[in-house]
């Protein structure tokens, strides 16, 4: 996907210069200092879930899976469809994509904004 070197898994999703801008500032956005794990599933078997509502880990636990379904679509449009996104647009690509997944989550009848305001003043 970056032209820079060969594509294995760990390098497309977790190494190459667009998926480490993708998750480093996913991870900074959530106030998490990361070490990026060598392997995908090191990645996997670390994120660590946090205490709190049920509904609140249920979506950190879709966090890395968003992050690479995101990365694995770029790489298939600039593949298959010679389209390429910008970070900017990458980005937006991840955090639309969660939000439409957390939509599917029962939030008590509340919309997910209010929803994790409600969380967080608990």
């Amino acid at each position: 996907m970056c032209k820079k070197a060969g594509e294995s898994v760990e390098h497309l999703l977790l190494h190459c210069e667009i998926a480490r801008a993708l998750w480093c500032e996913v991870c900074s956005r959530i106030g998490l200092n990361w070490v990026m794990p060598a392997m995908v599933v090191d990645v996997l078997a670390c994120w660590g879930i946090p205490g709190g509502l049920p509904h609140i880990k249920a979506m950190w636990k879709m966090v890395p899976i968003c992050i690479m379904w995101c990365i694995w679509q770029e790489r298939n449009e600039r593949t298959f469809e010679d389209k390429e996104r910008t970070l900017e647009e990458l980005r937006s690509l991840f955090f639309t994509t969660l939000l439409l997944w957390a939509i599917s989550l029962d939030f008590n009848g509340q919309n997910v904004h209010d929803f994790l305001l409600s969380s967080l003043a608990n």
